[in-house]
């Protein structure tokens, strides 16, 4: 399902850091805002836990800029959020995600942890993992969110490979690695 501009997110004229284009900017998200939905709890306090230098606290605040023209929110979306979100732990415990890797991966397990090598044909794409890995990392770096000062710092190089990945001009950057951490139940 396509991301949609909703009536209150008014769009305001920037240039698009991604595609690098003038145009109608309208809110971004740092982390996608379904996510938001997934993390909240049931209790009295439902919000999720946001952690700042120096404090934390609950709050239905949702990090968000006018960042991304409508057209590379959408690439977003569609590149590895929509894949990713779907596979997600859910509130009703489902992890498809977790269930793909432990069905068909060789595990080494100890009292602290748990490795898994995954099996090509578990059905974990890998592709979309990374690209919305890499989308939210480049998000961080192209604005300081929520007014700390504290920024994501790519270097200029880094930055654009990355912004170069996710406009489909380049490869995953040769010097860039991530690894998945899943919290056992």
């Amino acid at each position: 399902m396509p991301i949609q501009q909703h009536r209150d997110s008014p769009s305001i004229l920037l240039e698009c850091p991604m595609r690098l284009q003038s145009g109608s900017i309208p809110k971004s998200h740092l982390l996608p805002k379904a996510l938001y939905k997934t993390v909240r709890g049931d209790g009295p306090n439902p919000h999720p836990l946001h952690i700042a230098p120096g404090n934390w606290h609950q709050s239905s605040f949702q990090d968000w800029a006018h960042l991304l023209c409508f057209d590379c929110a959408q690439r977003l979306h569609r590149g590895g959020e929509e894949w990713t979100l779907r596979h997600l732990l859910k509130k009703d415990g489902t992890f498809r995600l977790r269930d793909k890797i432990v069905a068909k991966s060789q595990c080494l397990t100890s009292d602290s942890f748990t490795a898994y090598q995954v099996d090509i044909d578990a059905g974990v794409d890998f592709d979309q993992l990374a690209y919305f890995t890499d989308s939210v990392i480049w998000k961080g770096g192209a604005h300081p969110w929520r007014g700390y000062g504290n920024q994501i710092t790519l270097g200029s190089r880094y930055f654009e490979e990355f912004r170069r990945y996710l406009v489909n001009e380049g490869a995953f950057p040769e010097n860039a690695s991530f690894h998945i951490d899943i919290t056992r139940p």
